[in-house]
Parts: structure tokens; C-alpha cells; sequence
């Protein structure tokens, strides 16, 4: 469990998703794990489809996957904006711990599965 939360960088929302020809808007974490090794699972309230710089359809069931050190490598773009996206501000396994996180729109690579 952590507070994370990433700076914000110099590009608008419009600017993030017009630079991406195919991929996905992902907006809020749900439920996942992370362990020692910066392995992750989470799943993702909200998936749309971007194709051409535009958001598309909503999708259902997706979640993402991946080494948390390689995806922050990866991301190559920052929105300016800053969200609070965990909201809940509690650990989920229902401990009394305080945790939350934010950030702006991210452009990165990540795996995505679902249906």
C-alpha cells in the first residue's frame, strides 16, 4: 500500500489522447494486488477505445498487468492536470490504513486484458 502520486507534465488531456493512434483511455484502479518484485495487477473502472486521437466505445472487463518499474519507463507523455483517481483513500483489503493516489493523464505502455 502507498501514496502515490505523479507530477504533472506539460501536455493537455487533448494533447495525450490526439497523440495515440490505437490504444485505450484507462481511468480509475479497482481492485489488484503488488508484490516485492513490482509485479502488478489492477482492474479498471472505465476502458475506451482511442483510435486516431479520438475516444471511442466503452469496453468492459479490462485490467491491467505489469513490472512497475518497466511502465514507468515507458511513459513517454504527461497531461498538466492533476487527479485525485483512487478516491476510496482506504486500503481495500479493509485495513484501517490511509492510502490514496493521483496524477495526470499518463501515455505508457501496459498489458491489458479482458474481455
Amino acid at each position: 500500500m502507498r501514496n502515490t502520486y505523479i507530477e504533472p507534465g506539460e501536455s493537455s488531456y487533448e494533447e495525450v489522447v490526439g497523440s495515440v493512434r490505437d490504444g485505450l483511455l484507462l481511468k480509475g484502479a479497482g481492485s489488484g494486488q503488488a508484490d516485492a518484485n513490482a509485479e502488478f495487477m489492477f482492474g479498471v473502472q472505465e476502458a475506451y477505445e482511442i483510435r486516431n486521437g479520438r475516444v471511442g466505445r466503452l469496453l468492459r472487463g479490462a485490467s491491467i498487468s505489469g513490472d512497475a518499474f518497466e511502465v514507468l519507463k515507458g511513459v513517454d507523455m504527461l497531461s498538466s492536470d492533476f487527479r485525485w483517481t483512487i478516491g476510496s483513500g482506504h486500503c481495500g483489503k479493509g485495513q484501517p490504513a490511509k492510502v490514496d493516489g493521483g496524477g495526470p493523464f499518463v501515455r505508457c505502455h501496459v498489458i491489458v486484458g479482458g474481455r
